[in-house]
């Protein structure tokens, strides 16, 4: 025998239940700590205009993070006042990048769409880690006070795509985000996560040189989007061989011509070849039978991948 609740019991276990959230979210409020202000606004305030941007790794070559966003007064305000604030955003910005879904955090957005009228903004984890992400872009080189609590995120699956991000527009100095961006690379078998990191390697230099030996095992991963970005990664820090070379003409050959994350795994494989410059000599032959290819961004990529690869162009140097 089943009861329902009269409409006014309804109504006092929702007041009863939306009390309970409320007086846990003053509480959460009461103990966090103090928010850096600027012009009278709360740094949080000025980070919710960070919410729907996004990151990923650019469809054009060198193939490096980026960020994306939509225009907006809001953002270009927040934007700017992120330059007037120092260390004391840090701390914020670690607890952002490091967002999970809370039980509280749900309830509250909850209450959000049960009562509109409070007015009430309450951003997912996606969003405050979008918020972390952006605020790092416009930190830059500033942030990197963050990096040793911003390493252990990389450990998380959840994390790890804001803390691969927001590592690789900090630019730290040093190397131990180099080994720490390598272990992600067999932490997880999520393709997007390799190839992020991959992407962060690449952009390190140099510097990433180390990771040279799990680059090229990702190169002979069957999946053709990870094996592409391994070629791009190991083509940007250096790590030119002839061997290597052979084994990305070996995937070009049979590589797709679809769209994957970042794109098309044949494109992202003639330029990586072109950036070997002479030591892909041996790939010659496979790379000319592009050159007559439908895709004039193909036949554009083929014919400077030759050029550099015979010396008419010099390859780009490694950082």
């Amino acid at each position: 025998m089943s009861h329902r609740l009269k409409p006014q019991s309804q109504s006092r276990v929702l007041w009863i239940a939306l009390s309970l959230i409320l007086t846990t979210a003053v509480i959460a409020l009461l103990l966090s700590p103090r928010q850096p202000r600027y012009q009278g606004k709360a740094l949080s305030q000025y980070l919710m205009a960070f919410s729907n941007d996004g990151y990923q790794i650019s469809s054009q070559p060198p193939y490096g993070p980026i960020g994306v966003f939509s225009p907006s007064a809001e953002r270009t305000e927040a934007w700017e006042a992120l330059g007037h604030f120092g260390d004391e955003v840090i701390p914020v910005l670690v607890k952002l990048a490091s967002a999970r879904d809370s039980t509280l955090s749900r309830s509250l957005r909850w209450l959000a769409i049960k009562v509109p009228r409070l007015n009430l903004q309450f951003p997912t984890a996606g969003e405050k880690r979008s918020q972390a992400v952006s605020a790092f872009i416009r930190l830059g080189s500033r942030g990197a006070p963050a990096v040793p609590q911003l390493l252990p995120l990389l450990e998380d699956q959840s994390t790890a795509r804001a803390a691969i991000f927001s590592l690789a527009f900090i630019e730290p100095e040093g190397d131990a985000h180099v080994l720490a961006l390598t272990d992600v690379l067999w932490r997880f078998d999520q393709s997007v996560l390799k190839i992020d990191a991959m992407a962060a390697l690449a952009a390190v230099g140099r510097k990433a040189s180390r990771a040279a030996p799990v680059l090229t095992d990702c190169l002979r991963s069957t999946n053709d989007q990870v094996s592409a970005m391994a070629a791009v990664a190991l083509s940007r820090i250096g790590e030119k061989t002839p061997e290597a070379a052979a084994l990305i003409a070996g995937r070009l050959s049979r590589a797709s011509r679809a769209r994957g994350y970042v794109a098309p795994p044949l494109e992202m494989y003639l330029w990586a070849l072109g950036e070997f410059g002479p030591l892909a000599n041996d790939a010659l032959p496979v790379i000319a039978g592009f050159t007559n290819n439908a895709s004039g961004r193909v036949r554009e990529l083929a014919e400077a991948a030759i050029r550099r690869i015979e010396g008419a162009v010099e390859p780009n140097a490694p950082r």
